[in-house]
């Protein structure tokens, strides 16, 4: 299908709805008396999202620069200055985290440390995305309706239970009260953007209003695109986009401290794709990707202060998740799906100290989460062994404490407990057996953290983690290519992982002038992964075995300055990978990647300029063979950027990526990314 053809919307339409946004926004621009502009810049307001965003990756609210532990957060007004439109623009918020799968979004897979598949738990609005199957995306979102994403790197199954090795990644959308300005009933974000190279199109439209007790919040983005060119001028096939996706919530609050929500999601995608998206060729096919989530949450806070036994979160969730597929011009169809049902429960219980007291904090934080994935695969509407009908049911109970200590001491450690059940409900029917298996895993964490200096805290830690079998790969069965066939095995063992990391967290003030401030992290890690899962493929048969004990190390580094007449930050990340067993690299390890903004800021009228530099180094260290994945040349890539901001509401992005029009592509795939492109973005805020 083309990509630039719509279920709800003709081409046209949407060429009209996004020339007739862009076209009121401008006007909005013109109207808006600019030497006149107070507020703050675009770097300003990302400034502002990290001293607003409080850490809840590790389900306690905590200001950034304060947590023992990688925790990397953007906040809406980063989002829109990058104008990030897919996973793996969310993900590199963070200098650990990106996606694999290649540029192509249907095959974007989110992978922090080398570690993806699977290996970091990601949850949007309390809710788990599970889905694990090759060649496909994990996580189907639309950047334009998030207003928060946090990622948090290296182990956290003490928290969150299995999947979390890599580490954990929180996505929120925007409620009332991001939308809503102070003062006021009503509120509202409109906005419309356009690339040159794939003529991408986007349109999208949140309201939401207060009454009393009760608000809600309503969303709605369309986007579309055709296939890019990479940086040779050669089409890229299969990357064009047509999605669409919304939002609608509502809450109520009520007696003293209690809150009630509903909320659904829900995101749609119709194009033509590969069969195995993630690679640079393969069998044509119509895939169309839909998945609704329901949300109802419940929150209890009778004493909103700094102290206080309950601090009630829950959030019970339920995602229906559809990927239908068929090849093209042929007859005959596909089905995965996999529904979600699922409970997260926890609450904080904390205590300040007296002026006499040693302590100066404590902090309880327990609870519960269980969930149940049922997964089922079909083609021509009979049973598809490739996604075998089979079932997985997981409870956890996890408890973490932390203390304060003499104004620089911050102690923490927690456990969890998780049980998982899995069963297939084909067992047999091939002439293969598939038995039912039970996991019973303990996580563990610890933690210490000591203030340096005003501003700047040192901590190391100490955590494991575990993944369990997925069941695609405990069930599998059928044809994988010709004369080739899927071999299940139940005898899988879950991966479990252990991880030390020391760092240093910056959140300063006044270094150089008043007003300016430095923010920041450095830190180093060394990760072993036992029974590390991967495919083994042989001549006549393809099957899941715990192959090696995998060894990740590295250094991630992420600092900002800003100051009253610019703005600069810098990331980095080198990781090294090795299978400890056969002594070869791991093939999943990104390349080491040093990335450089600097902007120059305009007061009169509100403006950034500024360029972004991103190197990143030839990745060689691969393991070789048959089936392994190739070496990838360095590249280096500069983009320039203008950001233009309005006290009356009225946004301007405009980016030149890719300057010089390089032709590269990411470690992991052979898929190139786009060439040069241009790219504007509007956005009005009432």
């Amino acid at each position: 299908m083309d990509g630039n053809k719509a279920c709800g919307l003709t081409l046209q339409a949407q060429e009209r709805l996004t020339k007739t946004t862009l076209g009121a926004l401008i006007g909005l621009v013109v109207a808006s008396e600019v030497t006149g502009a107070e507020g703050g810049s675009a770097a300003e307001r990302d400034s502002a999202d990290l001293e607003t965003i409080n850490v809840v990756a590790g389900r306690t609210d905590q200001p950034p620069g304060s947590t023992a532990a990688s925790v990397d957060q953007a906040g809406r007004g980063e989002l829109a200055r990058r104008q990030i439109d897919d996973l793996r623009g969310v993900l590199e918020t963070s200098p650990g985290a990106t996606a694999d799968g290649g540029p192509r979004q249907v095959a974007m897979t989110p992978s922090i440390r080398g570690l993806g598949e699977g290996r970091v738990a990601v949850r949007v609005d309390g809710a788990r995305q599970n889905l694990n199957l090759r060649h496909r995306g994990q996580t189907f979102i639309e950047p334009g309706l998030l207003e928060e994403v946090q990622v948090l790197s290296g182990p956290a199954s003490t928290l969150y239970g299995s999947g979390a090795i890599g580490g954990v990644v929180n996505m929120r959308t925007p409620d009332a009260a991001d939308i809503v300005s102070p003062g006021r009933n009503v509120g509202g974000r409109v906005n419309a953007g356009y690339d040159s190279n794939g003529q991408q199109r986007v349109a999208g439209l949140v309201l939401a209003q207060k009454q009393g007790s009760t608000d809600w919040t309503a969303g709605y983005v369309r986007r579309s695109a055709g296939d890019f060119e990479d940086g040779d001028g050669n089409e890229v096939p299969y990357t064009d986009v047509d999605t669409r996706a919304g939002l609608a919530r509502g809450r109520w609050q009520f007696g003293h401290g209690h809150e009630l929500a509903l909320g659904y999601m829900g995101y749609e995608d119709e194009t033509s794709s590969l069969r195995t998206a993630d690679q640079l060729d393969g069998t044509e096919i119509e895939r169309r990707t839909r998945q609704d989530t329901v949300t109802l949450s419940y929150n209890y806070q009778p004493d909103p202060g700094e102290s206080g036994l309950w601090d009630l979160r829950s959030t019970f969730y339920y995602s229906d998740l559809r990927l239908d597929e068929a090849a093209s011009g042929a007859e005959g169809s596909e089905r995965n799906a996999l529904d979600t049902l699922g409970l997260d429960a926890y609450n904080r219980s904390r205590w300040h100290g007296g002026e006499e007291a040693v302590w100066d904090r404590q902090e309880l934080i327990y609870g519960i989460e269980a969930y149940r994935d049922r997964q089922v695969g079909e083609e021509d509407d009979q049973p598809r062994l490739g996604f075998a009908d089979s079932q997985q049911d997981t409870i956890g109970g996890f408890a973490h404490y932390s203390v304060a200590l003499m104004q620089r001491w911050e102690l923490g450690a927690g456990a969890r407990l998780d049980v998982i059940e899995q069963e297939a409900q084909l067992n047999g029917e091939d002439g293969v057996d598939r038995p039912d298996v039970r996991y019973e895993e303990w996580s563990s964490q610890a933690s210490i953290a000591y203030r340096l200096t005003e501003g700047a805290t040192a901590y190391a830690s100490y955590a494991e983690a575990f993944r369990a079998p997925a069941l695609r790969e405990l069930y599998i069965g059928g044809e994988h290519f010709p004369g080739n066939r899927y071999i299940p095995n139940p005898g899988l063992r879950p991966e479990e992982a252990r991880s030390r990391e020391a760092g240093v967290r910056l959140q300063r003030r006044g270094q150089v002038v008043a007003g300016d401030r430095l923010t920041g992290r450095l830190s180093g890690f060394h990760t072993v992964v036992e029974d590390y899962i991967d495919q083994v493929v042989t001549d006549t048969q393809t099957r899941f075995e715990n192959v090696s004990q995998a060894r990740i190390q590295g250094v991630e580094i992420k600092l900002r300055y800003d100051h009253p007449r610019f703005w600069t930050q810098a990331t980095a990340r080198v990781l090294r990978g090795d299978d400890r067993e056969a002594g070869d690299p791991l093939e999943t390890i990104p390349a080491d990647t040093l990335r450089i903004e600097a902007a120059r800021r305009w007061h009169q009228p509100q403006l950034d300029t500024g360029f972004e530099v991103t190197v990143a180094s030839s990745q060689d260290r691969v393991p070789g063979g048959e089936h392994g994945t190739s070496a990838t040349p360095g590249y280096e890539r500069f983009d320039l950027f203008v950001s233009w901001y309005s006290a009356y509401g009225v946004e301007l992005d405009a980016r030149l990526d890719n300057v010089g029009n390089t032709s590269y592509r990411r470690h992991g795939t052979e898929v190139p990314e786009r060439g040069r492109n241009f790219r504007v973005s509007m956005r009005y805020h009432f």
